[in-house]
């Protein structure tokens, strides 16, 4: 199976919330689908992806640099 998650905020919220929100979209992804990734960031225009579950630290570290993207698993 694979999953599909995205947010858009209006405002870049503090990196430790925005930190939780993304760790349990993705978690939650990763039971859906674990064996590949990817987002695109509309506002940056950035296209990354990857093997493996999205809830890896590394992969949440970059996704907190981002106020909208549109992700899958």
């Amino acid at each position: 199976m694979c999953g599909l998650l995205g947010f858009q905020l209006t405002k870049k919220p503090p990196k430790n919330d925005l930190r939780i929100m993304v760790g349990v979209l993705c978690s939650h992804m990763d039971n859906r689908g674990g064996d590949s990734w990817g987002f695109y960031s509309p506002s940056k225009k950035t296209l990354k992806k990857g093997l493996g579950d999205i809830s890896d630290k590394l992969i949440l570290d970059q996704l907190i640099e981002y106020y909208d993207i549109i992700g899958h698993t």
